[in-house]
């Protein structure tokens, strides 16, 4: 339950990432619905294709995490480039990014162990379309902060938190008191951390410049 909790509050973040850059530039509203509704219904086909036991071996597989944390870091990377150059969002800023496709992934399981007879890639575009309607809700509430920059800005915070969150989504659900420590898991933390470190110290290297 604590890792659905946190994948829930990253796709909130990610939520509001994508309607204040559709806000700042209307024009990625047709890019979204596309990649995003295409990304959906592979995650339902994916989901429908995934036994109990193989989707525990895959959230526990570091493998998973570490790469989601290297995309992720690639995305702040390129969000930040841009907001400090002060040129506006394109396509790539409106990418699906790994924490949502694991959200939709295990959304779309959910739905289809309590609707027996689903179709994987129908149960994954309609998850997709409620995501897209909570975008479209949210870019009306805050239509009046166009600023393409600051919305770049905070896409680059939302990708770095989610540094944080991914390596904390591979061990929650985990109780500490009943395993031993596995080291795989302990360096993942690590790794996100020094990421971090380093990606805020270039970061303020490049601005001296």
């Amino acid at each position: 339950m604590d890792q659905d909790l946190v994948l829930i509050g990253a796709l909130v973040l990610f939520c509001i990432r994508d309607a204040r850059l559709i806000v700042s530039r209307q024009g990625l509203l047709f890019a979204l619905i596309p990649l995003l509704l295409v990304a959906a219904g592979t995650c339902g086909v994916i989901a429908e294709n995934l036994s109990l036991q193989r989707t525990n071996e895959l959230l526990g597989d570091p493998r998973l995490w570490i790469s989601a944390m290297v995309l992720h870091g690639a995305l702040a990377f390129l969000a930040a480039r841009k907001y400090r150059r002060a040129e506006t969002p394109d396509w790539i800023a409106v990418v699906p990014t790994p924490i949502t496709g694991i959200g939709l992934t295990l959304g779309s399981r959910a739905v289809l162990v309590y609707w027996n007879g689903a179709e994987g890639v129908l149960v994954g575009v309609a998850l997709g379309g409620v995501y897209l309607v909570a975008v479209g809700l949210l870019a009306v509430a805050i239509w009046p902060r166009r600023d393409g920059v600051a919305a770049l800005r905070y896409s680059s915070l939302t990708h770095l938190s989610a540094l944080l969150l991914v390596p904390s989504s591979s061990v929650l659900d985990n109780p500490i008191a009943t395993q031993s420590i596995q080291w795989e898991r302990t360096a993942l933390v690590l790794a996100s951390i020094a990421a971090i470190v380093a990606i805020s110290f270039f970061w303020h290297r490049s601005r001296r410049r």
